[in-house]
């Protein structure tokens, strides 16, 4: 393979990763580096985030080395700098609480947090607050760790050690078909229940219209997927789709449920009609709604509010039906 179609191809893949956020980064990035690793006669074992991951998004066990993917999401009253470093912070203490009560066979050596700071730089650290994070949890637990905070540049290193273009083809189509850990989705009733209460909170203080349209045509979900181009995301739409009885039975157990959803819509479509005003369409549509929603509560809730998305997206108040 000459330089050229090496660089065409890793372009290709970091294009692919660049605006992803949330758990399709960190999806992303784990099957990159899984293949990576594989190519190197390395195992990188993965782990599903959803009830918590323990600070671990990728272990070479061999090694004792850890991996957390991050894509923070803008928010109003914290700067990315912040975000990302409470962040390596709270995964990094909860990784080394663990490790040092035996979990991951109980041995660390080195952490590597990757950032997509989407086309920019990692923020300036002139204080070495990282540094003097990782110090004082070194002595906190009597460890010496190596530690790396990196960005997608670290990405595009690690895929020019590979020569191989078959390897680097069958990332780009892979990353094409989108895959994701569908076991991330598994959402309780009670835990929606709480996403929706705080969901409220968050917004109570937010002035906007209702802008539903009383004049909407149902249509399958299938056939909207398709006419709104979101083809890509379809086994993820699907999924959610087969456990919207969660929402259903959340709305039930909330204090005036109907008025009080409707509020949640009224925001949800909002946000759809400013993804429209800026342009956008399909997947870019649905990760802004998503983007907008998390980046006013919490990063936690991101699949509670993919679960409200798609329902929404199935009764027709939002997204194309024509």
């Amino acid at each position: 393979m000459d330089l050229r179609r090496q660089k065409d191809l890793i372009d290709a893949i970091l294009n692919n990763i660049g605006k992803s956020t949330g758990a399709n980064f960190e999806n992303k990035v784990g099957y990159i580096l899984t293949r990576y690793y594989t190519h190197k006669g390395k195992e990188l074992s993965t782990h599903s985030s959803q009830g918590g991951d323990g600070g671990n998004d990728g272990w070479i066990k061999s090694e004792g080395i850890f991996h957390q993917m991050y894509a923070p999401r803008p928010k109003a009253n914290e700067s990315i700098k912040k975000s990302i470093h409470t962040k390596y912070a709270n995964n990094l203490g909860k990784l080394l609480t663990g490790v040092t009560n035996g979990a991951w066979g109980g041995m660390i050596n080195g952490y590597v947090f990757i950032v997509n700071t989407q086309d920019e730089g990692l923020p300036p650290d002139p204080d070495g607050n990282i540094d003097k994070i990782t110090a004082e949890l070194n002595q906190t637990h009597k460890l010496s760790l190596a530690h790396k905070l990196v960005n997608c540049d670290y990405i595009k290193t690690l895929l020019e050690e590979i020569t191989c273009e078959e390897v680097l083809q069958r990332i780009v189509l892979d990353l094409n078909s989108a895959p994701i850990d569908l076991n991330k989705f598994n959402i309780e009733t009670d835990g929606m229940v709480n996403f929706l209460e705080a969901f409220l909170d968050c917004i109570a203080s937010y002035d906007y219209s209702d802008s539903s349209d009383s004049s909407k045509i149902w249509i399958p979900i299938a056939k909207k997927i398709e006419i709104n181009n979101l083809v890509m995301i379809k086994q993820q739409i699907f999924t959610i789709q087969s456990k919207l009885n969660i929402v259903e039975d959340a709305i039930k157990i909330l204090d005036d449920p109907l008025p009080r959803f409707d509020r949640i819509v009224s925001f949800f479509t909002n946000a759809y009609n400013e993804s429209i005003h800026s342009e956008l369409e399909g997947i870019d549509a649905y990760n802004s709604i998503v983007d907008t929603l998390v980046g006013l509560c919490d990063d936690t809730y991101e699949f509670h509010i993919e679960y409200i998305l798609v329902y929404i997206i199935e009764r027709c108040d939002i997204f194309k039906t024509s």
